[in-house]
């Protein structure tokens, strides 16, 4: 099981996201061709999306097999794990994922997804926590 993600349904999208939040986070466009690979692999847009904050796994060989191609998809392309778990997950047609439907919290101003009774809005000055985790570990869910 894992949580759909609150602002998106798109791989894309958090692609063009992703790429907008830094210009040194793809230096050598390796998340563009990523995603351009996806779609000539026929990843429609609008495809769904999770949060990877937590899983919960079932430890079979379908599910190890599915972490071994999640992570070379890390390898080859990009750290960007939303985009590429969500891309493995839908070439293992046997795999059965649970989306949690409640949001436990916001990233961006938009929530498409139902509040949780534990939601939290994530603070912007919490995101970058280059000032240390021990300053805002308040915030922790």
């Amino acid at each position: 099981a894992v949580h759909i993600h609150s602002d998106r349904d798109c791989i894309y999208q958090e692609g063009h996201i992703c790429n907008m939040r830094s210009e040194n986070r793809d230096p050598d466009g390796l998340l563009m061709k990523q995603l351009d690979y996806y779609k000539e692999n026929g990843y429609p847009e609008n495809g769904g999306l999770y949060e990877n904050g937590v899983l919960f796994r079932k430890n079979n060989k379908l599910v190890c097999s599915v972490n071994e191609q999640w992570w070379k998809h890390i390898e080859d392309w990009t750290t960007e794990d939303q985009i590429s778990f969500t891309y493995v997950c839908s070439q293992n047609k046997n795999l059965k994922v649970y989306g949690i439907d409640d949001a436990i919290c916001e990233h961006q101003p938009i929530l498409i997804t139902k509040k949780s009774e534990h939601f939290a809005t994530i603070p912007r000055h919490w995101r970058n926590i280059s000032n240390g985790y021990e300053q805002h570990s308040s915030y922790c869910i």
